[in-house]
């Protein structure tokens, strides 16, 4: 048991560090001044060092590491070990979402130039595998819908992050087709309504699910 996990937390650690050795690799093939942002079109609007591209790279990708790695000992709910298989598969898609956001920031600098469908469609199927383990997660203060309705009740927690996984897996797989299939105008529509829908939809929900039990007990 001890030797598997820390063959996972190798996988992991490998995955984080990729990106930031590519980018080491190839630093001397790059200019001093590189593009460090893109306008909607995808071309670039602004520039910045190599050092900045770095400094921004190892925040990515090792403080999320180290972020994902430590809450469990300070979250005051102490669930993390009631769900902890889910969480190292969390952590592995969080992990390895983030590595590709990362290869995409060092593709677009060293190109001069953002694929923006790209970015689009590996948030799409992070959504969707985030969502079809949502429901595994039990209350806690950084991970899954934290609202004061889920937070205050672990029946109300249960059923918004049941109803919400469906939702997330059902809109990844959707969005994601969307992206591929449709003209490049309409990704940024489509890429922001999806995020509009699985942001407010599990709010409202929660809060509904609060007053129907507050409806109840007042009769």
């Amino acid at each position: 048991m001890r030797k598997m996990k820390i063959y996972k937390e190798l996988l992991i650690g490998g995955i984080v560090v990729a990106p930031l050795l590519y980018f080491l690799y190839i630093w001397n093939t790059l200019p001093t001044e590189i593009p460090i942002h893109f306008d909607a079109q995808g071309n670039p609007n602004n520039f910045g060092s190599r050092s900045y591209v770095a400094l921004t790279l190892f925040f990515l990708s090792i403080g999320t590491y180290l972020f994902l790695m430590y809450i469990p000992r300070i979250d005051p709910k102490k669930n993390f070990s009631i769900f902890s298989d889910t969480f190292i598969k969390l952590r592995f898609l969080l992990s390895l979402f983030f590595s590709l956001i990362c290869f995409f920031i060092i593709h677009s600098v060293k190109n001069g130039e953002l694929s923006t469908t790209y970015f689009y469609v590996t948030f799409a199927i992070m959504i969707s595998l985030f969502g079809n383990y949502m429901s595994n997660i039990r209350p806690n203060y950084f991970i899954g819908i934290r609202t004061p309705w889920t937070l205050e009740s672990e029946s109300n927690w249960k059923k918004t992050h049941f109803i919400t996984g469906r939702l997330w897996f059902i809109t990844g797989i959707i969005m994601g087709i969307l992206l591929v299939v449709l003209p490049s105008k309409y990704a940024v529509v489509t890429f922001i309504g999806s995020i509009v829908l699985i942001a407010i939809f599990p709010l409202a929900y929660s809060f509904l699910k609060f007053k129907a039990v507050i409806k109840i007990a007042k009769k």
